[in-house]
């Protein structure tokens, strides 16, 4: 079941350079910009464009990466002097810095106890700090751990390396990471948790990969504007990009599905007497093993190809796909059933032809 695209949005925003960006309160985005030091609040309407900005952060050295917990708090990354900045009632204070071991702060996320993880891609290590906050070293594991996602229902801790662009989980303190998809082909990103997907970017490839956790490898998506490193979830199935600032809008708000392919009919068949209708059946297989693949340009959908699924016996594997998305592990029965009245059809006209020609012969 490929992950497709569904619809794309191309923010306007006054924004350039972003440098992190993050889902905010009541549907917002929120931007850092390393240029002019600030954290700006977007707010959306229903139709996903710009209705407000708002700064919310200012006087920062160098805001990468950004994040609003549960009750409101903003974290933001100061990379060039490896700190983290909270901003709490706006009123701006150090909350986790060198001091505390970490380097190149990288990424953010939150658990259901309202604790948050922090990623240090400069030593590999992923922090902790409790409600209480209690900091501490969850995992020294790690080359340059560049993306963070939690799974509530799994309790676990998802980690995007942009050394070996590999995707691990960790359950608990000091547990070993495991693998569980990779590597990208390019160079890693950010990571962000979409439903039940789990989306990496791929700055170097240019690229938007789902992990596919029970092949444990990365499937394309899409292809992305360039240096499209920075990923926010944004509702149930929407997903936020921020661009590599060439000045043209701050980012992407895209939907994803998933699409049901049917399964091939492996039964023996009698081969058609007519090659333009063998032709015919040969083309509706193959449209059964395609999907869309969306490639941006400028924040603007450019070009839209199909490309085909692979037809290795193993293939295609089940993606990690939210509930309620419209189809599941398995191939959607009126799909299937749709694939096999065709068939059915199809052969049977062939069939009926053939005989009444041999009566005339």
């Amino acid at each position: 079941n490929p992950v497709v695209l569904k619809d794309t949005k191309a923010l306007q925003s006054s924004l350039k350079t972003p440098g992190g960006i993050a889902a905010g309160a009541k549907g917002s985005l929120l931007v850092t910009d390393p240029d002019k030091g600030t954290i700006t609040r977007l707010e959306l309407d229903g139709q996903q464009k710009v209705t407000k900005e708002t700064e919310v952060g200012k006087d920062l050295k160098s805001p990468g990466a950004v994040f609003e917990s549960s009750d409101g708090t903003l974290y933001v990354a100061e990379t060039s002097d490896n700190n983290i900045a909270q901003i709490k009632g706006g009123t701006k204070s150090n909350w986790l810095g060198a001091p505390d071991g970490l380097v190149q702060p990288s990424a953010f996320a939150e658990d259901d106890k309202g604790s948050i993880y922090v990623a240090s891609a400069g030593n590999g290590k992923i922090f902790h700090v409790d409600k209480n906050q209690k900091v501490e070293v969850f995992s020294s594991d790690f080359q340059q751990p560049v993306g963070l996602a939690y799974n509530a229902k799994e309790g676990l801790l998802y980690v995007l390396d942009k050394a070996d662009g590999q995707l691990y989980t960790l359950a608990k303190k000091d547990e070993k990471p495991k693998s569980v998809a990779g590597s990208l082909p390019g160079e890693a990103g950010g990571l962000a948790k979409v439903g039940d997907w789990l989306i990496a970017s791929d700055t170097k490839d240019n690229a938007l990969y789902v992990a596919d956790l029970k092949s444990k490898t990365f499937k394309i998506v899409a292809g992305l504007l360039k240096g499209a490193a920075a990923l926010a979830t944004l509702g149930k199935d929407g997903l936020a990009l921020a661009t590599d600032g060439q000045g043209i809008v701050l980012g992407q708000i895209i939907k994803l599905a998933c699409v049901a392919e049917a399964e091939p009919n492996n039964e023996p068949q009698d081969e058609p007497d007519n090659p333009s209708d063998a032709s015919v059946a040969e083309k509706q297989a193959d449209e059964n093993m395609q999907f869309e693949k969306l490639v941006f340009d400028r924040g603007q959908v450019n070009e839209r190809t199909i490309e085909t699924g692979t037809t290795q016996e193993e293939e295609p594997e089940e993606l990690l796909a939210p509930k309620g998305c419209g189809c599941n592990t398995e191939s959607s029965p009126m799909a299937t059933l749709g694939f096999f009245l065709f068939l059915g059809l199809f052969f049977g006209a062939f069939r009926l032809r053939r005989r009444r020609r041999l009566s005339l012969e």
